[in-house]
């Protein structure tokens, strides 16, 4: 028999509510199909008939919708996805065309288990009880496939007061975290995570003017007398003299403290180099 003609036989069968299981030999080769009943009952196969390629080949694009249709669902039973992100696992799946693929993302769709305007509307949510500012969700929406347009419509509702009330939240928990810098510093730092959380670069001066952070002059010395000391021991079996002390002063100025202050620090050093 030429392969063309090739004929395979359906050894057993066992059929659930959801999933239907055909084994089919081709001689003493023996494969398992796993399918949806509701196309098993569409494909009208009994046990011990004889099938063909055509057939065969029909198990075969069966098989992978009914994997492909599983593993999307699990997926999505543990966290929402989008549209595109369900489309890109599917790609990967063998023998699974693009209208079964598409067949998989319609069933999904219609049963409300994919929907992109939900996915929008609990991220936007999501994100606001976890203080990121608008940009951040919008940016991380598209990332995941989710049309532009749509992104817009919802973040568009966002309130400016109610993201600056959360700015504001966000930037005390911020601060917090930063500890032992100089004011300067410190205001950088703020600034960039503020940008990095999502929140419009126009609106973080008034997130940062409503803190009313002010500098602490003594904790500012004594951040910078620390700061001095490590830089010592840092430089000083590298470096003397002159080198020395301008590694010391770009490495403080660069963590925001005032050029007179660090100064006056290395003028001590000046001082204990006359004393030996």
């Amino acid at each position: 028999m030429s392969e063309e003609n090739k004929e395979y036989t359906v050894v057993r069968l066992r059929v659930d509510d959801d999933y239907t299981w055909i084994y089919v030999a081709d001689g003493d080769m023996e494969t398992a199909f796993t399918i949806l009943t509701d196309d098993y009952f569409d494909l009208r196969i009994t046990q011990d008939q004889v099938i063909n390629e055509e057939q065969y080949a029909r198990l075969e694009k069966l098989h992978a919708y009914a994997y492909g249709y599983k593993r999307a669902l699990k997926k999505l039973s543990y966290k929402d996805h989008s549209v595109r992100e369900i489309a890109d696992m599917l790609a990967g799946i063998q023998n699974l065309d693009g209208v079964s693929s598409k067949r998989i993302i319609d069933t999904l769709k219609s049963s409300g288990f994919l929907d992109d305007e939900k996915l929008v509307i609990n991220e936007i949510e999501n994100d606001q009880i976890r203080l990121n500012g608008h940009h951040k969700t919008a940016a991380d929406l598209a990332d995941r496939g989710i049309d532009r347009e749509l992104i817009d419509r919802y973040i568009n509702r966002i309130d400016p007061a109610t993201e600056l009330e959360m700015g504001i939240e966000k930037a005390g928990m911020i601060v917090k975290s930063i500890r032992n810098r100089s004011h300067r510093e410190t205001l950088a730092l703020l600034k960039n995570r503020l940008l990095s959380a999502g929140y419009p670069s126009g609106m973080i001066p008034d997130i940062i003017s409503a803190l009313e952070l002010e500098s602490d002059e003594e904790a500012e010395r004594a951040n910078l007398k620390r700061e001095f000391d490590r830089a010592m021991k840092r430089y000083a079996n590298r470096y003397s003299g002159h080198s020395l002390k301008t590694h010391i002063y770009q490495s403080l100025y660069g963590k925001g403290y005032h050029s007179a202050e660090i100064r006056a620090l290395l003028d001590t050093l000046r001082e204990e180099d006359n004393e030996d």
